[in-house]
């Protein structure tokens, strides 16, 4: 009985593990939690929306002020990317990596 109670203790921490590195780092508007990818995040930003880095472990960070100019000027792809609300996190695309800009 001990070792069965091991095995699925065992089990579940593994699948929580695969499940958690399989999800990558997501941007979410929190302000318009019904988004499905009808607007880019730069449009959303550009009308005032705010948005949050949700990571693999679900973690959020909120994006305002310097926050929001520094993942600006350094992911500019990530103002190409459709946006998606809260409630379609699973949809959303993972954030797109950072590209070397060195001249």
């Amino acid at each position: 009985m001990r070792s069965k109670i091991a095995v699925v203790l065992v089990l579940t921490m593994a699948v929580s593990l695969l499940a958690s590195v399989a999800i990558a780092d997501k941007l979410i508007c929190i302000s318009n939690k019904d988004l499905k990818g009808e607007l880019t995040v730069g449009e959303c930003l550009a009308r005032g929306d705010k948005f949050a880095v949700v990571d693999k472990y679900g973690v959020p960070q909120v994006l305002e002020g310097e926050a929001l100019a520094v993942f600006k000027a350094l992911n500019p792809g990530a103002l190409q990317m459709k946006a998606y609300g809260m409630g379609n996190i699973k949809a959303a695309p993972e954030i797109p990596v950072i590209q070397d800009r060195t001249p």
